[in-house]
């Protein structure tokens, strides 16, 4: 597989298209919950489309650690291999003003 597709196309919506790299520095930037929900996903449908990507996401607890002042260690994102995808699109629904 190229890409992997999160989301559903919707004719008003927008597309966001990331490399494996950019995905795996948001997932690590905030907690996949919020970005999920910024982006009108699901966290869980955000997982499993890292999961399929192959790009690592923040093990529980790690985020109760980063506002204790700890520094705790990232999973490396792998470089990609046989089966990962190159591109990561995802389908955002139209923002409601």
């Amino acid at each position: 597989p190229g890409r992997v597709t999160i989301g559903e196309r919707r004719w008003n919506g927008t597309m966001l298209r990331l490399t494996r790299a950019a995905l795996y520095e948001r997932v690590w930037a905030e907690p996949v919950e919020k970005l999920a929900k910024s982006w009108g996903l699901s966290g869980c449908g955000l997982a499993t489309a890292c999961k399929r990507a192959g790009v690592p996401v923040p093990p529980r607890g790690y985020w109760a650690r980063v506002q204790n002042g700890q520094r705790p260690r990232r999973t490396p994102l792998r470089e990609v291999g046989k089966g990962y995808p190159v591109e990561i699109v995802i389908n955002l629904p139209r923002k409601v003003p």
